[in-house]
């Protein structure tokens, strides 16, 4: 071989690169190298994610002695393995000019004897500082290889690493690619059996109260059949705004606030907040739910998260148990030698019904399980929303379930002081509002909602108790009935949040900054449709006494109006 002979080699080496996609190039640079130098074969051997594994890309072989095209080399447990795998400069070679006469590794052994190899040159790859693997040019004889073929190799390798470092950077875009539409098929599929699971739990009540109306249709001249219709119907509206109320919780649930509201307060206070949610939902089914923990014991610990922990896990049971069985519900301390202690969570049911087999579906969302004997326990997302809470606040939790009832345990870390008597708060009586009073005569009350049905229907209960009402359509309209009345005019306004022209917040500032005498005193109250924690902040910090979620409860109604009316 003659310095032409290079040259040319190198000249056709560089004009393949440029005219032929990257693969092929590769190929062709090696049967350039190969039939200029009059080499019996050459292969390309690319790094692999795991350290010190090669794999072969790219291969000349005329005479077909390599039948395996996904030959890989692995050194990972090799203390030589800088032979075939040098992590040194650019353009370092191993020439070895008989196979035969010197000793190898296991692994360098296997791949001289897969290729026929006697005589063999490699040449590391490496580009900025990466190492890409090796370009390998072997004979069927033993062979003593030239200074000026090594530097043929050493240069041809120099021209090729470039294209094997695009060729790994494109591999990698295209698996990132890969897995970035495989996340999205699987978040879309993920999106669609969510809304198929919630469209199938919300056409249950809505059949059910069609078929009341058609039965109140039907006997529209008996009190008592009309009666228990609306008693139905009024329960299917609640299944169907809770269902409402768990899909905003579960699209807001990956973007709660992740700090933590902690303040010390005593689990008799948690408990009294969480009774008032889960005892109606129990005593409806004639359940007895057992409460045993410390009234004394003080934790410091985000109270609104850990209670709603507590409800949607005793929800759960008071949901899927049958009725007139019992429930318990019990709270330990146990010390983890830190200055935080655990507090563990345990709600205890009689579901016999549920398969011990589907613990691990119970956090997924909307998920129907069938129960031994045929029987649907849905969990709606109370318990997915549970999960994340209980992580949210560095705990766990688990489900369980042994054929005879069911148990969620969390465990949840809190600082503690306080001793251990276990008991039971006393039940507090609930608040009731007033009848038709003369406390209601005379007073008049601004409605401010832009759905007219809704208004019309907020005048109407508030007039059966001898409220006088007057409603408007928008925030201005409630500026201006404001204003142009004499102050104390109106004793309560009830604000919708969301409205066109004026919102409800940008109508109560300016009502609490207007010069009126009462501007500062009278009691406004929000009204809204979404639970959105920052609507209920701007409420507040508008100046809002208070906040109701629509569809307003008539209980509730008026007991916000006892608990403002002046």
């Amino acid at each position: 071989m003659d310095n032409k002979t290079k040259d040319s080699i190198i000249f056709d080496v560089c004009r393949t690169l440029v005219h032929f996609e990257e693969c092929k190039g590769v190929r062709q640079c090696l049967e350039i190298v190969g039939k200029g130098m009059g080499i019996d074969g050459g292969l390309v051997m690319r790094t692999n994610e795991i350290p010190f594994l090669l794999e072969m890309r790219c291969m000349w072989d005329p005479s077909h002695k390599i039948r395996d095209d996904r030959l890989m080399l692995d050194y990972s447990s090799n203390p030589d393995n800088e032979l075939l795998n040098p992590f040194g400069k650019d353009g370092r070679l191993n020439v070895v000019y008989d196979v035969d006469a010197e000793e190898f590794d296991p692994v360098t052994r296997g791949f001289f004897d897969a290729v026929g190899a006697k005589a063999f040159v490699g040449c590391s790859m490496v580009m900025d500082k990466d190492y890409l693997g090796g370009m390998c040019f072997y004979r069927f004889e033993k062979y003593e290889w030239s200074e000026l073929e090594l530097d043929t190799i050493r240069e041809v390798t120099s021209l090729v690493s470039y294209v094997v470092s695009r060729m790994k950077l494109n591999e990698s875009f295209h698996y990132l690619l890969e897995q970035a539409n495989k996340n999205y098929n699987e978040a879309d599929n993920a999106k669609a059996r969510f809304l198929t699971n919630i469209t199938n739990e919300m056409r249950t009540p809505l059949n059910s109260a069609m078929g009341m109306i058609s039965i109140m249709r039907h006997n529209i001249q008996s009190p008592d059949v009309t009666a228990d219709c609306i008693g139905r119907m009024e329960n299917l509206i609640k299944q169907l705004i809770d269902l409402v109320a768990d899909c905003a919780d579960m699209s807001l649930v990956k973007g709660l606030d992740h700090e933590l509201n902690r303040i010390w307060v005593t689990l008799e206070y948690v408990i009294s907040g969480v009774r008032k949610f889960v005892d109606p939902l129990a005593a409806g089914k004639k359940q007895h739910i057992d409460y045993k923990f410390d009234p004394e014991l003080s934790i410091l610990a985000d109270d609104i998260k850990l209670a709603r922990i507590i409800i949607n896990a005793v929800n759960n049971s008071c949901r899927n148990s049958p009725e007139s069985t019992d429930i318990s519900v019990s709270f330990r301390i146990e010390p983890t030698g830190s200055k935080q202690t655990m507090l563990i969570i345990s709600v205890k049911d009689e579901n016999s019904e549920f398969d011990p087999e589907n613990v691990l579906r119970v956090f997924d969302p909307f998920v129907s399980i069938m129960g031994k004997s045929g029987t649907s326990n849905s969990t709606g997302v109370n318990m997915a929303i549970t999960k994340h809470l209980t992580e949210m606040m560095n705990g766990s939790c688990e489900f369980f379930a042994d054929g005879a009832g069911t148990e969620f345990v969390a465990s949840i870390p809190v600082e503690v002081k306080g001793d251990t008597r276990l008991s039971a708060p006393a039940a507090q009586p609930e608040e009731e509002p007033n009848e038709y009073s003369e406390v209601y005569i005379g007073r008049r009350i601004l409605i401010v909602e832009d759905n007219m049905v809704m208004g019309e229907i907020l005048a109407t209960l508030m007039g059966y108790r001898g409220l006088e009402t007057d409603v408007v359509l928008n925030g201005k309209e409630a500026c201006d009935a404001y204003l142009t009345h004499d102050a104390f005019y109106y004793d309560m306004i009830f604000m919708d949040i969301q409205m066109p022209v004026m919102d409800g917040v940008e109508a109560t500032k300016q009502i609490r900054g207007s010069n009126m005498q009462d501007a500062a005193i009278i009691p406004i109250i929000a009204l809204s449709a979404t639970s959105l924690p920052e609507d209920s902040m701007n409420a507040k910090n508008a100046g809002m006494n208070a906040y109701l979620h629509k569809p307003v409860d008539e209980k509730e109604l008026f007991i916000t109006i006892d608990k403002f009316l002046i």
